[in-house]
């Protein structure tokens, strides 16, 4: 028992003794195990856990890739159904077409009158997806051909709202647009294809007329055969394609030029959709190299630290104590410093997922993909730990062989020194972590001033005390009319100073206009939207040049209003009212500053124009003009003040449909807050690895300055004094920093533009984050080196043996 006893007491000394070991190896261990197994949950997620839809794996989405028209993306022609259901019979084994543009109109539901969002499917596209409905039957295939019944789908969260999840939803009518459909099903609650989100699904009506058939504005779904594989359908595709191009006319083959079928998973769809297709590998391999930078820190700090007990060792198996028993006095010290990283590791990946969960992936475009804690994130994290412990102890394990204790054994403490081999290794291990530290330090700092700038940046109009409402109105033919009276009505509210109509709301990202433009110089991408007279007013947008946008009459309008960059885009100078403009003809009436549209800049886009509400631009009015926003000046923010703007909206048009009002100051703030969650992560990954890449800085001097500390007491016996010393080390502090720099600055400009991307601004602040991460690094390993050597001068005034 007392031997026991004995055994503790001894190993609870050492462990006592070890104690920053311990502590701050568990802590960094434990920290980069969390954050690597947050990169893996993600990229786990999106990449390789099943989709929630039994036949995910043998859906593929066809796409009619047309490079002349800038096609690349995931659309394509209902015309392609037939010819490729003929050529494909034996590897589809079903294929069906969904509208990508979905409708909204106002539906009397249950004796209320309701917005509600519809999309066109074919009858067999849920049964391809989904094995049955929630409730009910899926729609019957003749509901996809001409005079079939007109059969309907309910969304569970529609079913729920409006029908208050009754069972005898089913078999009940509803109006869309004048058409009445017969309720046949609900779909299951966790149908939440990006993308694809609606409250009502209609059938799509097949052949399309001729023009209508020709649209690139469909999305293919198809099944593969049970014996079939991408690799077997994409030749008979490409056959497909080739043929498609032969039956273009001669003159214009030129227009289908590069003009490729291909099919991709549903779940390249899906990530494509949310925009994650290449952002799951930087989670994984960030976390990794938060990880792996935190094992190589450890292990340097262990072998080090063995390499001072190596003589105890020694002593102790010359004293009787067998091989055996040193390596486990050896374990025993290494695992209560694992235990503590596993016992940390655990819930700060929890957090780490609930708080990924609510912030960056929180919205409906990641449905699909819930974050959970699975048993494959917990066998990841014992595998990270399991390859840390026997990295950690394997290396210093191996110096217990006996020729190594020997040489211990017979070292003499008083006079040895580290050898020059020895030195210059680990001041290439010094530079490699200050370059490191510099080049993922810049990087954090330059993404996160550029979007702190961005975030900061003049919005070019001002939202303050603007408040806004979704309109879903009940016929799209003439919104002047309608519009008229809405601002009629609300001149008579004591609480609102002035009123604005706009197809698109700026920072709203549900909503964004694109078009093609053209001018006598060049052709490109637009942002455009629709507004009324009062809204660059309502919003202090400064009219620059030509004239301010009319009142609303009943003649309409050929006239847009540009902003600077469409104007410096589209013409040679920017004096460009007059100007006409192609699509169809317009010509420019007056000129406004650019605004911030969005966090991010318009990247892709060459300005924007604003059409007036009568514009003569019919068929892009008659597409759209189903909904819009309706902005409100409101000086006096209370409950009162917009309970009374909220009345006086509803009873201008009782027919149209209004959200309840919103802040636009929040809806701004919100996105910028959304956009910077991102950064925030990012930031973290690089802090975490620059302090632990500044902590091995700081293991390594000290540990090689204190061996060094037999050569300092012969040199001072030699004559040499404190400043000889001094300027030794900022020999050592010079021949580390200056690669290190260079070769943090190369890690930095490769970092930052791969990130350029996402962070388009991140380059234009790189220098001065370098220049600030310099000094703050040359600083911290500077301050590392002068506090060790300063110990190590005390340490030979107060050494007895020292002749001076």
């Amino acid at each position: 028992m007392n031997n026991h006893s004995s055994v503790l007491s001894d190993w609870a000394n050492r462990l006592w003794r070890d104690r920053s070991y311990t502590v701050v190896s568990g802590i960094f261990l434990g920290l980069s195990i969390a954050m690597a197994t947050l990169g893996f949950t993600v990229f786990y997620t999106f990449f390789f856990k099943p989709l929630p839809y039994p036949e995910a794996n043998r859906i593929v989405v066809i796409r009619q890739i047309l490079p002349v028209y800038g096609l690349t993306g995931y659309l394509s022609r209902s015309a392609l159904l037939s010819p490729l259901r003929r050529a494909t019979h034996a590897e589809l084994q079903d294929s069906a077409l969904v509208s990508s543009n979905p409708k909204v109109t106002i539906s009397l539901v249950q004796g209320q009158r309701l917005a509600v969002h519809y999309q066109s499917v074919t009858p067999n596209f849920f049964p391809m997806l989904l094995r049955h409905p929630y409730l009910g039957r899926w729609p019957s295939a003749a509901a996809g051909h001409r005079d079939g019944p007109q059969e309907a789908m309910l969304s569970f969260g529609f079913w729920s709202k409006a029908f208050g999840k009754k069972a005898s939803a089913v078999g009940s009518e509803i109006s869309l647009h004048g058409k009445v459909y017969q309720v046949v099903g609900v779909l299951p609650q966790n149908f939440t294809l990006h993308g694809l989100a609606a409250d009502v699904y209609v059938p799509l009506v097949l052949p399309q007329d001729k023009v209508e058939a020709h649209y690139f504005d469909k999305l293919t779904f198809a099944q593969l055969g049970a014996d079939h594989t991408l690799e077997s359908l994409r030749p008979v595709l490409s056959t497909l394609a080739e043929k498609e191009v032969r039956r273009i006319p001669a003159r214009f083959r030129n227009q289908g030029k590069g003009y490729r079928l291909l099919a991709s998973p549903l779940r390249n769809y899906v990530l494509h959709k949310a925009h994650m297709a290449q952002l799951p590998w930087l989670y994984l391999g960030g976390g990794l190299f938060v990880w792996l930078i935190a094992v190589l820190n450890i292990i340097n700090y262990a072998v080090l630290r063995h390499q001072r007990r190596l003589r105890g060792f020694a002593i102790r198996q010359l004293l009787g104590a067998s091989r055996g028993a040193v390596i486990q006095i050896f374990l025993s010290e290494q695992l209560p410093a694992l235990l503590l990283s596993l016992f940390l590791a655990i819930p700060l990946t929890f957090l780490g997922i609930r708080w990924l969960s609510s912030t960056i992936f929180s919205g409906s475009a990641y449905a699909d993909f819930p974050l959970r804690f699975t048993g494959w994130e917990g066998l990841f994290l014992l595998v990270l730990l399991l390859v840390s412990a026997v990295c950690v102890v394997a290396i210093p394990l191996w110096r217990l062989r006996p020729s190594a204790l020997k040489t211990a054994l017979t070292h003499d403490e008083r006079t040895a020194s580290l050898s020059k081999p020895l030195r210059r290794m680990f001041q290439a291990l010094n530079t490699l972590q200050a370059a490191l530290a510099i080049g993922l330090l810049s990087t954090a700092l330059s993404l996160a001033i550029g979007n702190y700038v961005l975030s900061h940046r003049s919005l070019g109009f001002q939202p303050k005390n603007v408040e806004y409402s979704r309109v879903y109105l009940p016929t799209a033919a003439n919104i002047t009319p309608d519009w008229l009276q809405i601002e009629s009505n609300l001149r008579r509210d004591p609480y609102v100073r002035s009123s604005a109509f706009a197809l698109f709301l700026p920072w709203d990202s549900s909503s964004d206009g694109a078009a093609g433009a053209s001018s006598s110089k060049r052709s490109g991408k637009v942002l455009f939207d629709i507004v009324s007279p009062g809204f660059f007013r309502l919003l202090d947008i400064p009219l620059q040049r030509g004239q301010a946008m009319p009142a609303l009459n009943d003649q309409e309008s050929p006239s847009i209003w540009v902003d600077t960059d469409f104007c410096r885009s589209f013409f040679s100078s920017e004096q460009c009212v007059g100007q006409p403009v192609i699509h169809p003809d317009q010509h420019v009436a007056g000129v406004v500053p650019s605004i911030a549209w969005k966090l991010m800049p318009n990247r892709g886009y060459l300005g924007v124009e604003y059409f007036p509400l009568n514009s003569t631009f019919d068929q892009l009015l008659g597409g759209f003009l189903s909904s819009g926003y309706i902005l409100l000046r409101i000086p006096v923010q209370s409950a009162s003040a917009l309970r009374s703007a909220s009345q006086y909206l509803h009873l201008a048009l009782p027919s149209a449909v209004f959200s309840p009002l919103h802040s636009y100051t929040a809806l701004i703030h919100k996105t910028q807050q959304s956009g910077l969650n991102f950064d925030l992560l990012f930031g973290i990954f690089a802090f975490l690895a620059t302090g632990i890449t500044l902590f091995g800085v700081y293991v390594v001097q000290a540990t090689t300055q204190a061996a060094r500390l037999p050569e300092y007491r012969i040199r001072s016996m030699l004559g040499a004094e404190n400043r000889d010393f001094y300027r030794g080390l900022l020999r050592d502090l010079f021949w580390v920093i200056l690669p290190g720099a260079f070769v943090g600055t190369a890690v930095a400009l490769l970092l930052v533009h791969l990130a350029a991307q996402d962070f388009p601004d991140a380059m234009r602040f790189l220098p001065i984050s370098l220049l600030l991460t310099f000094f703050l690094v040359l600083f911290s390993i500077g301050l590392s080196y002068f506090n060790v050597m300063r110990s190590l001068l005390r340490l030979l005034r107060s050494d007895p043996s020292n002749g001076r």
